[in-house]
């Protein structure tokens, strides 16, 4: 590991070990080497320190774009069957437009498979985020709502900031003006969706069931 991070110095220590990987298909993919690439990997790409490795590339001057991505979809361990969720990335070289797809419908089948009902959810320009509305360069850049002080309405400030994402605690807080008051509330509320199957977590990263 140390040896990977004092090889490719451009990736910042924060990411996660499969950036790597990432950083080094999209070298390859903007120097010519390559046409496009894909990856499998944790759905921890969406998490900010992971998608500052994947927003370089896209704003590069020899930029690539994101031209296939599923953000959230299940897998299954066939060694334990575990189920996790992954999440799918193609990049291509240039200013290209690509598809974002959603799982739709998930069911689960007698051996450990799962089968998957895909949508289209948009078409055209794919930002780091892994959607295709406007890019968000930095959490400090976001518009920040108040915390509410009202139980009921921190349960649906919370419901909102997540929507179809899977969000670490701390990315959820951080889209309000007082993170730290609001953070250990927000894991509260998210333990309790957990127990209750409003919530699934993974690797850290909550995602809403219901």
């Amino acid at each position: 590991m140390d040896a990977t991070r004092s090889t490719w110095i451009d990736v910042p220590e924060s990411a996660d070990f499969v950036m790597y990987w990432w950083h080094i298909a999209a070298e390859k993919v903007c120097a010519g080497q390559a046409k496009r690439f894909g990856f499998i990997s944790t759905n921890s790409i969406k998490q900010l320190f992971n998608r500052r490795v994947v927003q370089a590339y896209l704003e590069a001057k020899k930029s690539l774009s994101l031209v296939f991505v599923i953000p959230d979809h299940p897998w299954v361990d066939s060694a334990d069957g575990a189920d996790v969720r992954i999440v799918m990335t193609t990049g291509a070289a240039g200013d290209s437009l690509g598809r974002l797809m959603l799982v739709r419908e998930e069911t689960h089948t007698d051996g450990h498979e799962i089968a998957v009902n895909f949508q289209e959810e948009y078409r055209g320009k794919l930002f780091a985020e892994l959607r295709g509305d406007a890019p968000t360069v930095t959490m400090d850049k976001l518009t920040k709502v108040a915390w509410p002080t009202d139980r009921l309405e921190q349960v649906e400030a919370i419901r909102s900031a997540i929507g179809s994402q899977s969000l670490v605690p701390d990315e959820i807080a951080s889209q309000f003006k007082a993170p730290s008051k609001a953070k250990q509330t927000i894991i509260e509320i998210l333990n309790a969706w957990q127990s209750l199957g409003i919530a699934s977590v993974e690797n850290g990263n909550y995602r809403l069931l219901a």
